[in-house]
């Protein structure tokens, strides 16, 4: 695996700080008074503080099949997938789109959860039903 870079950005780099590092529980690499790098699941996700930052200026309707709005996320194991939805739930975390899975009988069918960080930024956290190797678009 070849890890990703994203940097995105937050309202509030302690309330973000409190979301990845409480709730995701993600391992914090190092930080400056305006930025926080993280390990996201062997990824380097780099929160970059704007107080004027509005995720949610985008008008967003949830319709589960054809989900067209700025995120980012993880694929996971199964097992780390319900072990992340169970600790999500015992956290009290308001999902955007509730645990499920969709696209059931095709070759792309997943456990899918959608959860918003403090600044509103949409997060997928997804389980292939059918992943075999790199196989998965």
């Amino acid at each position: 695996m070849k890890p990703f870079h994203l940097a995105i950005l937050v309202s509030n780099l302690e309330k973000a700080r409190s979301f990845y590092s409480g709730v995701l529980c993600l391992k914090e690499k190092r930080s400056t008074l305006t930025s926080i790098h993280y390990d996201f699941f062997g990824h380097h996700l780099v929160l970059h503080e704007s107080s004027l930052y509005q995720a949610m200026a985008i008008p967003k309707q949830v319709k589960l099949d054809s989900f067209s709005y700025p995120h980012f996320g993880i694929v996971l194991s199964f097992d780390e997938w319900e072990s992340l939805r169970q600790h999500l739930e015992s956290e009290n975390v308001e999902f955007f789109i509730p645990p499920c899975k969709r696209f059931v009988g095709e070759n792309h069918e997943e456990n899918v959860m959608f959860i918003l960080d403090p600044s509103q930024n949409i997060i997928e956290i997804k389980h292939y039903t059918q992943l075999a190797g790199t196989d998965w678009l």
